[in-house]
């Protein structure tokens, strides 16, 4: 992937990381993390670096009450691990 196509995706797939996280309750699950600002960064490399951002954008549309992440999806593990951490915000906001 070149240096353009990777920023090009860096300002669309944020926005899909962040629906994604809403939709699994997880959004604000960085803060209480020991270290929150580096996989958050992580997090956000990972989504950037991503090809399926149309097929991430179809399915977040279409999956109002998802049970898990899609397979393809760079940040499954993240937002598992986040969504069964004590303490962690059940509710899903979108």
């Amino acid at each position: 992937m070149g240096l353009i196509q990777f920023f090009s995706r860096f300002s669309v797939n944020p926005g899909l990381m962040d629906r994604m996280f809403s939709k699994f309750g997880v959004r604000d699950s960085f803060a209480a993390l020991p270290h929150g600002p580096e996989v958050l960064r992580r997090a956000t490399l990972r989504c950037a670096s991503c090809s399926e951002a149309g097929d991430c954008a179809s399915w977040l549309d279409a999956n109002t009450a998802p049970t898990e992440a899609p397979a393809y999806c760079r940040n499954h593990d993240l937002i598992e691990r986040l969504r069964h951490l004590p303490g962690a915000n059940a509710a899903k906001t979108g």
